[in-house]
């Protein structure tokens, strides 16, 4: 596969994560309701974006950090 492939395949995964983030934030937040753990999901949809975003730009620190959050996910 060529590695231009690679990149849009990147880019379009991180597309997938704003518009995941972003959906989760405007329903989230744009009803009044009590403070419950599940309010921290967009935040934490938000981390997942970060690390992904970093996996784009090829930062060592970004792909354990995913990683981690995905174990983390699982788990919970």
């Amino acid at each position: 596969m060529n590695a231009s492939y690679i990149r849009m395949f990147l880019w379009a995964i991180l597309a997938f994560h704003l518009f995941l983030t972003l959906h989760g934030m405007w329903t989230m937040y744009s009803v009044s309701q009590p403070f419950s753990l599940y309010t921290l999901r967009p935040l934490i949809q938000l981390v997942f974006t970060l690390g992904w975003l970093g996996i784009v730009f090829r930062k060592r620190w970004s792909f354990f950090l995913y990683v981690f959050l995905v174990f983390y996910e699982i788990c919970v």
